[in-house]
């Protein structure tokens, strides 16, 4: 079966790009298999040597006091990373979820100064909501980092309207053809939804925060494949954004099972949902066998790895940025 309007192949200059990213990228990926052999190890008992948390003052005071001249540092040792990718040759619509489980330092989860007037619990999870949808708010520029994609990406922004400047996304582009390869909108914040994970007894707090997928050269848009239902993204306008797909960060933090020193675990899963449909798969349906396999040969791996690196990107600043509210909280 194949669709009334078949999405024109891409030029030269595209396939150049793409085949000089697929290499750059499994190079890249070569490099580092010793180094995700060792993240995917994780003990379930382990101790305070399994995490490395600096904290320099001119005092020499204790991690559990903080100065203003602080010097703050997290890196995980002890980190299980494991991820799934899928592809439905029927609908042809991808699908990838990646979770990671750190421990963390006896780190209390920030309050909201403004709400104090709510009680504990919910300060602590609109402040875990504070933190997560900053951090998914740099995922794009994340993917711009030279560590991660070697500097061959870079971002604009997207405008709904060029006359009115509102500002309805971000545009990630290759440095040599500025070829826009994804566009995202903006961050939103998920209520409720049906693949959130059950809160535990001993969870501190958890939140959940999507980024849409809005167009590119990596995603068909709904529109092409005459699909009769679309998702759109309500905007402050008459008008809706198409969205084809987005990225969905969830953090949870909860209390260790071993009970040590009240050491907690952090837990953050991404996830594409909502019906990501590659463009490297085609609109023929149902998707070709080969066509799958170069798939999640080669998109799906390339999207593994960053999402490993973004993982532990997310350990690091969300440690770092409750270290901080803690040290403007207590001073």
């Amino acid at each position: 079966m194949t669709f009334s309007a078949p999405i024109p192949p891409p030029n030269k200059k595209c396939l150049t790009t793409i085949r000089f990213i697929i290499v750059a990228f499994t190079l890249q990926l070569l490099s580092t298999l010793p180094c995700l052999s060792t993240a995917t190890t994780y003990s379930n008992k382990y101790k305070n040597n399994n995490y490395y948390c600096a904290i320099h003052n001119r005092q020499g005071r204790q991690p559990r006091h903080y100065h203003t001249s602080s010097f703050l540092f997290f890196r995980p040792k002890h980190q299980k990373f494991t991820w799934s990718a899928s592809l439905d040759r029927k609908t042809g619509i991808a699908s990838s979820i990646e979770t990671s489980c750190t421990p963390l330092p006896s780190l209390s989860i920030p309050t909201t100064p403004k709400s104090s007037s709510s009680s504990s619990n919910t300060n602590n999870k609109s402040s875990l909501a504070y933190i997560t949808s900053t951090l998914l708010s740099q995922y794009v520029s994340f993917l711009t980092k030279p560590s991660v994609t070697f500097g061959l990406f870079t971002t604009t922004h997207i405008y709904k309207k060029k006359e009115e400047k509102m500002m309805i996304g971000t545009s990630l582009q290759d440095v040599l053809f500025g070829i826009s390869f994804l566009n995202f909108g903006n961050p939103r914040m998920v209520v409720n939804h049906d693949d959130y994970p059950p809160q535990k007894e001993d969870c501190a707090a958890a939140a959940s925060v999507e980024i849409p997928i809005i167009g590119g050269l990596l995603a068909i848009m709904p529109s092409l494949k005459n699909k009769e239902v679309t998702k759109n993204i309500p905007t402050e306008e008459e008008e809706a954004i198409e969205e084809c797909g987005c990225i969905r960060l969830t953090i949870q933090q909860q209390s260790s099972s071993s009970n040590t020193n009240n050491d907690s675990v952090l837990n953050i899963q991404t996830e594409i949902v909502n019906e990501y449909h590659p463009l490297l798969v085609g609109s023929t349906l149902p998707i070709p066998i080969l066509r799958k396999w170069v798939y999640r040969l080669t998109q799906s791996i390339i999207h593994a790895y960053v999402m490993w690196r973004f993982h532990d990107y997310c350990v690091r600043e969300y440690c770092n940025m409750m270290m901080m509210h803690g040290t403007q909280h207590e001073l």
